[in-house]
């Protein structure tokens, strides 16, 4: 999984929308010479657009208040990945339910990690050995 940062336009919605695009991902892809953009899956974290994938601005304010930014962003990342614990519900439920089980939430991360590198979608199973 990679988080993309950066301040205000630096093009990181550009890009984001570009991944979203099969074919403008395997222009980039061929253009910078990174086949494995043909195979990745890009997933929202954060947005003005509401969605149940992620907390809204104002859920997220709300948040910060009990939570850590880190906690908050691992939650939003196991959700991602399909983590059947956290595919529903209040945010703040899933948080806990991250916090609770930590062993868990690590080995989902750690499954998903594998498979990602099986299924030739990580960055690390394209990199020269």
């Amino acid at each position: 999984m990679t988080v993309v940062k950066g301040g205000r336009g630096v093009g990181k919605t550009v890009w984001f929308q570009a991944l979203q695009n099969p074919a403008l991902r395997a222009v980039a892809a061929d253009e910078y010479q990174l086949p494995i953009l043909t195979r990745i899956e890009a997933h929202t974290g954060f947005g003005s657009e509401r969605k149940a994938s992620y907390p809204s601005p104002r859920t997220l304010e709300d948040l910060l208040r009990t939570y850590s930014a880190q906690d908050i962003w691992y939650t939003v990342v196991l959700a991602a990945l399909e983590v059947p614990e956290l595919q529903t519900g209040e945010w703040s439920n899933r948080i806990d339910w991250v916090l609770a089980n930590p062993e868990a939430a690590d080995n989902a991360l750690i499954n998903a990690d594998r498979e990602a590198e099986a299924n030739g979608t990580s960055c690390r199973s394209s990199s020269p050995s």
